[in-house]
């Protein structure tokens, strides 16, 4: 079993995976005809770094059959097919962010007895895959090591077939002789002798190599969050209302964001809650100093800010999981159907009133989703709503802030 060395590799992956802007990054390619094609870097990067990562495992532990009847080294054919699976993936993960693999990959060789050329180790690589593997019959690319125009290679073969005993100065602990034919008239043959060992040693200077990406996609990711943070913000005091304030805050993510559907930090809510005359000035008071924490978020970076960062603690399975056998099954209610309805009412501006009817389970009803999550917390009110008076709200937007409160002041104000 060989040691190929990964880390590089893992550490490139944590950053890109670790970072949104590499989802939604753009770059152009050009087509053989020069067309320009713009595509999403994200799923070739993966799928570079899948294949790099699993062609690793498989090599790390491949095991050559050298008998065969003709001793053709054909398990050398699969084994430089992937080594060259990984050489273009990792030159496409270097394509990828507009460098060439050759201005990274040290000049030292590694084919240090098997390259007797003057050629560098991936020249060298491509030219022993075309020879072996993939263009025998007819090697033409590869002039600068041959010396011609056209040569064609009909045996690669595993040491100890009879050539070792018929030609001098052969070197006896190698692994493949590659043999070729040339087009001139009386020539000789080319050998060329190859060692197993200096195959992975290139496979992991390309996995070295890697460590060359990384500070270009940092500063990628850098750069990224210069450009979303917020350097300047106004103050609340430069406002009427600090519902006012919150919005503007809720403004200035969206313009960044470019999307409907984003995450706001929970500030709309928030601004709504400020409004809101049922609430209390002490959980008003909490929802300030959640904002302003969520406001440093901002100016170091939106991709820290989520759904609901103002919110987040208040949780009501921790409310009740010690005394409803159904607790996990009212906070997902909660959090999902009446959250929901929350929102859509304060984004509409239509608040829907409570019908008074539904508190009292009936099998004959067909409730709808918030009427569902309102049933089953009334269901535990009396143990539940122990600071808040649930009854004076109005409708379902009220009922969900006046339940955040009473978690507020029954788990965070102590």
């Amino acid at each position: 079993m060989y040691n190929l060395k990964l880390d590089q590799l893992k550490s490139l992956h944590e950053i890109i995976i670790g970072n949104e802007v590499f989802q939604h990054k753009i770059t152009m390619s050009k087509g053989k005809r020069g067309e320009k094609r713009y595509y999403h870097i994200y799923n070739q990067l993966s799928a570079c770094f899948v294949r790099i990562r699993e062609t690793c495992h498989y090599l790390s532990d491949f095991h050559f059959r050298k008998s065969n009847i003709c001793g053709q080294a054909f398990d050398f054919y699969e084994f430089v097919n992937c080594i060259s699976i990984i050489l273009g993936c990792v030159e496409n993960l270097f394509g990828v962010f507009n460098v060439q693999l050759n201005d990274y990959y040290k000049s030292k060789k590694v084919f240090f007895k098997s390259n007797k050329t003057k050629q560098n180790d991936i020249k060298f690589f491509k030219f022993i895959r075309s020879a072996s593997a993939v263009h025998p019959s007819e090697t033409t690319n590869y002039n600068k090591i041959t010396k011609l125009k056209f040569e064609v290679y009909p045996y690669a073969l595993w040491a100890g077939h009879l050539s070792m005993f018929l030609l001098d100065n052969i070197p006896q602990d190698f692994d493949i002789e590659l043999i070729g034919w040339n087009s001139r008239t009386n020539s000789y043959n080319n050998y060329y002798y190859l060692y197993i060992n200096e195959f992975y040693d290139f496979v992991n200077e390309l996995l070295a190599s890697i460590k060359n990406l990384i500070p270009i996609v940092q500063k990628i990711v850098e750069e990224n969050r210069e450009r979303e943070r917020f350097k300047v913000v106004k103050s609340y005091n430069e406002f009427d209302r600090y519902s006012d304030y919150l919005i503007y805050l809720r403004k200035r993510l969206l313009r960044k964001n470019k999307n409907e559907e984003f995450t706001d930090g929970g500030l709309l809510l928030a601004a709504h809650i400020m409004e809101n005359d049922i609430i209390g000035y002490d959980f008003k008071s909490y929802i300030k100093q959640r904002v302003c924490n969520l406001v440093l978020a901002m100016k170091r970076d939106i991709a820290e800010v989520s759904y609901n960062d103002i919110f987040d603690d208040l949780s009501i399975y921790q409310l009740i999981k010690d005394w409803h056998k159904q607790s996990d099954y009212i906070a997902e209610k909660f959090n999902d159907y009446l959250h929901r309805q929350a929102l859509y009412e304060i984004k509409q501006n239509e608040f829907f009133e409570c019908d008074k009817a539904f508190l009292d389970y009936d099998d004959n009803l067909k409730y709808s989703d918030a009427e569902w999550s309102v049933h089953l917390l009334l269901e535990v009110w009396d143990k539940l709503f122990v600071n808040v008076n649930i009854f004076n709200a109005k409708n379902f937007t009220d009922i969900y802030e006046l339940t955040l409160e009473e978690i507020y002041l029954q788990t965070l104000k102590k």
